[in-house]
């Protein structure tokens, strides 16, 4: 696939490497924080398509786990990165779990902030994976504002009412209408075989540590829990008073400060 690129950012330095990828509608800097939480590692966030300054049309919606993991051996290659870490939040959740699933001997530890990907909903599935549902998705993101008809239809198909006003003020924006398309229809490739991963996951003992918000109706804890629930050795972490949209940065703000080199006390003549 030729003129795309995915645009990325470094943030801080060191022997260690992690691998960053934010959520819908944020971009790489959203992780230019955690650089100073982590000394001695080398962050690089990348813009998703469709997203930051990535470079990408709608020529490239059939872009999928191929064209990214060739992308991805192509820039290991280039910066010399061996072994690497990832973390990644909501939609970019799914880029990790590809990563993971191509090299699994590279990947030192798993960093999973509110994933998407694992219990797959409803709306994505019927808007991304059926005729019918790609064709109303479609007439979604084009100039005509649907946010009324959207409305009463979210309410006969009885859509939890928070969820309704998440997804009502997202498409009342043709710009954001069309992001949101296009984002779908390009990760809808992007799917997780929650029992292989996992499998896959534990027989390269790859540390893996969910960190999830304490009330998010965007990805509930119920649809984290099949992949949790198969990784024994995962940890969890809470983000309190943290939504959906809140989370990554509210986590990176509570993580403990590196701890300062102690210096000894002077002697005593």
């Amino acid at each position: 696939m030729k003129n795309f690129a995915l645009h990325f950012q470094k943030f801080g330095q060191g022997e260690k490497t992690l691998l960053a990828f934010h959520g819908f509608g944020q971009h790489s800097g959203f992780y230019a924080g955690l650089a100073k939480k982590m000394p001695g590692t080398t962050i690089y966030s990348f813009d998703l398509p469709f997203h930051g300054k990535s470079r990408w049309t709608t020529e490239h919606l059939s872009f999928n786990k191929v064209h990214f993991i060739n992308f991805t051996e192509h820039f290991l290659k280039r910066h010399s990165i061996d072994r690497f870490s990832l973390v990644a939040f909501s939609m970019g959740a799914r880029l990790a779990f590809a990563l993971t699933e191509a090299f699994p001997q590279k990947v030192e530890k798993l960093l999973l902030i509110s994933p998407d990907g694992i219990t797959e909903s409803p709306w994505f599935r019927f808007a991304t994976r059926t005729a019918a549902g790609n064709f109303v998705f479609r007439q979604l993101a084009g100039e005509k504002d649907y946010t009324p008809l959207l409305g009463r239809l979210a309410t006969f198909l009885q859509m939890p009412e928070k969820l309704r006003k998440i997804a009502i003020r997202q498409i009342q924006d043709r710009v954001w209408r069309q992001k949101i398309y296009h984002s779908w229809m390009v990760f809808r490739k992007f799917r997780l075989d929650v029992e292989a991963f996992a499998s896959l996951v534990n027989q390269h003992q790859i540390a893996v540590e969910f960190i999830l918000a304490q009330k998010d109706p965007v990805i509930p804890r119920r649809h984290v829990k099949p992949l949790m629930k198969k990784t024994g050795h995962a940890h969890q972490y809470t983000v309190k008073k943290a939504s959906h949209f809140t989370v990554l940065s509210r986590w990176i703000e509570q993580l403990p400060a590196p701890e300062q080199k102690k210096t000894s006390p002077p002697e005593h003549l």
